[in-house]
């Protein structure tokens, strides 16, 4: 975690070239989606649908990493669900009970790195 441009995804493209799994940034993907398909979850066009579909795959994401997981090897998300969360207090958008729910009882782990600025 950390502000933009401190170098998280720089991190983990050093971690993917070091063969460790990385998960992407799901809202990069879903802007660049839809800005090939003239969508509208956009957070410049609905930021309501964005949230909801940003927030969709996230967990969607977080199953499927989770179901596929073999081993005790680390895990490196470039953002995720939680992302949802500060996104909707920043936009002033409800929070419904289903992100407070996976908020208050999933774990991606104890450990995380954090960028803190100086």
């Amino acid at each position: 975690m950390g502000r933009p441009g401190v170098g998280k995804t720089t991190l983990l493209d050093e971690l993917q070239k070091r063969e460790y799994e990385v998960v992407a940034e799901i809202a990069r993907e879903l802007i660049k989606e839809q800005n090939e398909v003239t969508g509208a979850a956009l957070p410049w066009k609905n930021k309501a649908l964005y949230k909801k579909v940003m927030f969709d795959r996230s967990i969607r994401r977080f199953k499927q990493i989770d179901k596929m997981r073999r081993n005790n090897l680390p895990i490196f998300f470039d953002c995720g669900f939680l992302d949802t969360l500060c996104y909707a207090t920043l936009i002033q958008s409800d929070i419904d009970e289903s992100l407070k729910t996976y908020a208050d009882h999933w774990r991606y782990n104890k450990k995380l790195f954090a960028s803190v600025p100086n």
